[in-house]
């Protein structure tokens, strides 16, 4: 996808305004990924016994090697007066500043109800104060997915995320069903990601960044208000649902344009999950890196043949100077 479609996805999503069938259908149809997309690894014992499996484990942006991964961000000196406001109006102050503040988040109409229920609820806003400092993060935790790129043969790709091309490469075919096992399997009948299939969508690149204070602030009173009145009011639930809709969609698919090379594309997981979750997914074929050692080149192989994968590539670079894949006998 060029970097015009991708800009088309992106304000496909950011004009969605329902969780609904047809909005995702729209969101979908904006984003028909490619034939093929591939994942890099370097070689160790959890991405081996992992390749073997037809197995991959989703993560949160917390944990991406990028810090700026998620291109998003908070307006703490609002939340920062807002906060100060709120806590003036608990000892007694004017509500003014406060109901400007409000109307600077969008929230002009229900600034009156909502400072109503600030002067009767008791809140925590020491804990406010300590989760502010840790909104970031916070946000970054919302989601989780896996990365793929639709270049089998980047050599950005090789370079970051294969050990400088000591590793390999996974190739997906998602057209083919025979991609998604666990479809088909009677052990996944219950599986929360069987039951809530995760989207495929692709990462949209800019220098502009996504604004999240909105939906930074509703995930710190969401915890502030757990367990108030409020949380139940059709208020709280308004401001909730327009607050985050999309929103860790948006967070998780837009990076800094330094990074268009990539070309990534991500598997995100809509179902929030205890323990870290994972998805059985069968490779098409697998690419094993220029500069892969031999031992551990066999150690691919074993792994792949375990899985039932046949299709293997050796990457050599080729008489043009260019990467290139083989088809291994």
């Amino acid at each position: 996808m060029d970097a015009a479609g991708r800009k088309a996805f992106w304000d496909t999503l950011c004009s969605l305004n329902s969780y609904d069938h047809a909005s995702v259908q729209k969101l979908i149809e904006a984003c028909p990924y490619p034939q093929e997309l591939c994942r890099f690894r370097a070689v160790s014992e959890n991405s081996l016994l992992q390749l073997q499996d037809n197995k991959q484990f989703f993560s949160t942006a917390n944990y991406y090697d990028d810090p700026f991964d998620t291109h998003f961000y908070i307006n703490f000196a609002l939340i920062q007066k807002l906060y100060d406001a709120a806590m003036d109006l608990s000892n007694g102050s004017n509500d003014g500043v406060l109901k400007d503040l409000l109307g600077q988040l969008g929230l002009k109409e229900d600034a009156d109800t909502i400072i109503q229920n600030l002067k009767i609820t008791p809140l925590d806003m020491n804990n406010f104060s300590v989760s502010l400092k840790n909104a970031r993060e916070m946000i970054k935790r919302q989601i989780y997915s896996i990365c793929f790129c639709e270049n089998p043969l980047s050599e950005t790709m090789w370079l970051k995320y294969a050990d400088h091309h000591k590793g390999f490469a996974q190739v997906y075919d998602f057209n083919d069903p025979n991609t998604r096992l666990f479809d088909s399997e009677t052990n996944c009948v219950n599986c929360g990601v069987r039951n809530h299939p995760p989207l495929i969508f692709p990462i949209y690149y800019s220098d502009t960044a996504c604004d999240a204070t909105m939906y930074a602030l509703t995930i710190l009173f969401r915890d502030v208000f757990k367990d108030i009145s409020l949380q139940s009011s059709q208020l709280a639930f308004n401001l909730y649902y327009y607050a985050t809709l999309w929103q860790p969609e948006k967070v998780s698919l837009i990076k800094r344009k330094c990074h268009q090379y990539d070309q990534e594309w991500r598997m995100l997981l809509p179902t929030p999950y205890s323990n870290r979750p994972y998805i059985r997914l069968k490779p098409k074929k697998i690419l094993i890196g220029l500069r892969t050692p031999e031992y551990q080149r066999q150690q691919i192989l074993s792994a792949a043949r375990i899985a039932g994968i046949e299709e293997i590539h050796q990457v050599v670079i080729n008489d043009n100077n260019q990467l290139e894949k083989r088809q291994l006998a």
